[in-house]
């Protein structure tokens, strides 16, 4: 078979898969969690307001996270009246075409069947499968990170333009995004030559630039990203987080208390004096949130204990034994 009938059957099973998870979800009216309110609710605003209904205070919600994706699920959403399953769909469209993408960038970099094993781990690993029916970020930026990818790697002439255009995008997407806009042309420049790296890294700033002139003019100060670095900064630097977690994520008590300091700036210069009175702890506590990397998946499992969606398929570890003795 060829690569490129490869790569649609690749698309056709991970969409095919993830449409059977979607179904019962809403089918079942499953209940929404954590940021997907949020995301859903500026969705349904950015689609009223491009149909002239709303107002932008729903759409921008007080610069909470980046616009993308918000805007994204607005637009799948303009003939639908905000029906919450074409958003959902939509995710599950984004993360079966990045199944096909993944084995394309595979090709670049490793042997044909690796390709197809990496393709195949991104159609059954829980994680993916899960976020695929949320109205979630993580597709959109994972599809947007997987092009840069396999922009990076492809034979040929590489398109600085191209690169850093996509780069943007994914700041606008997810706040996380601005290391890799930042490290992606200082790796160029290293492989390459500094003038295509400027200019990619110039090229991103550009697309970054009318959501940064948004924030400025609705909160009267320069944000990168997103309005609410302070809050995530106070979360793990707030003198409040038990020993060996690094942080007060998830923990209610605390961070209900954490929510009443109403302003952002508040928050992180709250944080930056915690910080200040004890560095040494506050190192300690950036080991301790770095030692997740190590741990279980525990965003799915979260998720699963807390009952907010139901587990993954059960045929998935016997997949991923199959999948082992295939390329072992």
């Amino acid at each position: 078979m060829s690569d490129k009938k490869l790569v649609l059957l690749l698309i056709l099973i991970s969409l095919v898969l993830r449409g059977m998870i979607l179904l019962p979800v809403v089918t079942t009216d499953t209940a929404m969690v954590n940021d997907e309110f949020s995301y859903f609710s500026r969705a349904c605003g950015w689609s009223g307001l491009m149909l002239g209904k709303d107002t932008f205070s729903q759409a921008y919600f007080h610069g909470f996270q980046p616009p993308l994706w918000p805007i994204t699920g607005g637009l799948s959403m303009l003939l639908t009246g905000n029906n919450i399953a074409v958003m959902r769909l939509l995710n599950v469209i984004l993360t079966a075409i990045t199944t096909g993408l993944i084995f394309l960038f595979g090709r670049h970099v490793v042997s044909r069947k690796a390709a197809i094993a990496a393709a195949a781990i991104h159609i059954l690993y829980p994680s993916f499968t899960f976020f695929s029916h949320t109205l979630w970020s993580e597709p959109l930026f994972n599809l947007l990170l997987v092009i840069v990818m396999l922009l990076l790697v492809r034979p040929g002439r590489k398109n600085p333009l191209l690169i850093g255009f996509v780069l943007g995008l994914l700041v606008l997407t997810r706040p996380v995004g601005l290391s890799l806009l930042v490290l992606v042309p200082i790796w160029f420049w290293k492989t390459n030559k500094l003038k295509p790296a400027v200019l990619m890294l110039v090229t991103g700033l550009l697309v970054l630039l009318p959501w940064q002139l948004t924030l400025y003019s609705q909160e009267g100060r320069v944000y990168p990203a997103s309005a609410f670095g302070g809050l995530n900064l106070l979360l793990g630097n707030s003198g409040l987080e038990p020993d060996g977690l690094g942080s007060t994520w998830r923990i209610h008590a605390i961070d209900e208390v954490l929510f009443e300091i109403p302003d952002d700036v508040q928050r992180r210069d709250y944080a930056i004096s915690v910080i200040a009175k004890d560095l040494p702890g506050a190192c300690v506590r950036v080991v301790d949130r770095l030692r997740m990397f190590l741990s279980t998946d525990f965003f799915l499992l979260r998720h699963v204990l807390n009952t907010g969606y139901r587990p993954g398929i059960p045929p998935t570890p016997i997949s991923w034994l199959l999948l082992i003795s295939y390329t072992t």
